[in-house]
Order: structure tokens, then sequence, then C-alpha cells
């Protein structure tokens, strides 16, 4: 007999069905077919099930970079997680996407898988970027299957983004300064000129002018 699920179908002539052993065991299978006038024919055959071969382990997934509970200095534009399957199937590459995981404050945008199956997931390709403070990372139950289907359990981390401390950089540039120029309509004096950078990395505004940047007393035309 076949269960309700497993419920007999006709493709091409042929009848085919299916039936799910949820437990190991020798099983008997009885297939009669009645035609329409009330005659019957039955056949038999034997069904060895052993379930200790199938996989029911669901992926896993643990938050490889930053690591959890570190503290960072720098806003990497990404997060790695390391995805693992306990079962015999192996995971299924194609369930990984932007949806996977969900990070503080920003919006995944894309993802990219590298080796050991840790995959990594960008928010900054649209110029999004962390808020200091407690980063979270949020997985959904089923957000990544392995190829028998079977579905990741939830999880969550996090990691702690510094917020960054002003760098002096008055080694790294030329300031080439111009003069003064007046505004008429907030009576402003401003500075005028250029910033060269002569570091080997690129500098990035706002600056921070400190001090004095002329000793002449306040004029006005």
């Amino acid at each position: 007999m076949f269960s309700p699920q497993g419920s007999p179908s006709r493709v091409n002539g042929i009848v085919k069905g299916t039936h799910v052993y949820t437990r190991s065991g020798i099983f008997t299978v009885l297939i009669t077919v009645t035609d329409n006038r009330g005659d019957a024919g039955s056949d038999s055959f034997t069904v060895f099930v052993d379930t200790s071969t199938l996989d029911t382990q669901p992926p896993a997934g643990v938050l490889n970079t930053p690591a959890p509970g570190s503290t960072v200095n720098a806003d990497l534009g990404y997060v790695d997680v390391q995805w693992t399957d306990a079962g015999p199937a192996g995971l299924d590459p194609t369930t990984f996407d932007p949806n996977d995981v969900t990070i503080s404050g920003v919006t995944v945008d894309e993802v990219s898988l590298l080796s050991g199956n840790v995959v990594r997931y960008w928010y900054n390709k649209d110029g999004e970027s962390l808020t200091p403070g407690v980063i979270q990372v949020h997985s959904s139950a089923g957000a990544v299957a392995d190829k028998t289907g079977n579905g990741s359990a939830e999880w969550q981390a996090a990691f702690t983004l510094n917020t960054p401390e002003p760098v002096d950089v008055s080694s790294f540039v030329t300031v080439r300064y111009f003069g003064l120029q007046y505004n008429r309509r907030t009576g402003v004096w401003a500075f005028y000129g250029t910033v060269t950078n002569n570091a080997a990395f690129p500098c990035r505004s706002p600056f921070d002018w400190s001090g004095p940047i002329w000793d002449q007393p306040e004029r006005r035309p």
C-alpha cells in the first residue's frame, strides 16, 4: 500500500509510486492492480531499508570575520561566515544569497564564495558603512540548505566596531596657502588654498584645521 503522500501516478502509460520509510528494516511491498471489470493481479517484493545512511543533519553557520565577540578598529565592508554540514549530502551552494544574514544598520548587497565553504557577505557595494558600536549578525532558520534540503538553524553573533580616532596627517600632506577671501553675505573671511597628499595611501576628508591659520588682526574691506 502507498501512503497518501506517495500515491501512484500514471506517467506515459506507466504507473509509478513512491513511499518514504522512516526507520530501518526489511519490508514486503505488495502491489495489486484491478481493472475496470474487477479482475485483479498482485505481485510482491522485499525492500531492505537502512536509514543510517540518510542525511538528517542541518547545515550550521558561524561568524568567521570579524570574530564573534571581538573589537575591531576598521569597517571592512563585509562579514565572512563559515558554513558546515555534518551530514553526508554536503552544502548546496546555490542557496547562498544576500538574504542569508542580516547585519545591524546595513543591507547585504552581494555574496562571494571563498575556499572552505566560507561565504563573504558584502554590504559596502552601494556605499553603506557600519555605525560604530555593537554590530549584530543574524541568520534566520532555513537560510542555507544542504543537497537533501535540510535547512540551517537560526544563529546570531556580534562584534564591536570602535569609533575611529582622529589621525594627525600633517606629516603626510602639503598645504599651499593662496590667501583669504571675504564673503560679504556672511561677513566671514575664508582661507583658501590646496592640500597635496604625499602619503602612499589615500587621505579622506574632512580635515580638522586646528590652530591659527594666519596671524594678522581681523580686517574688513
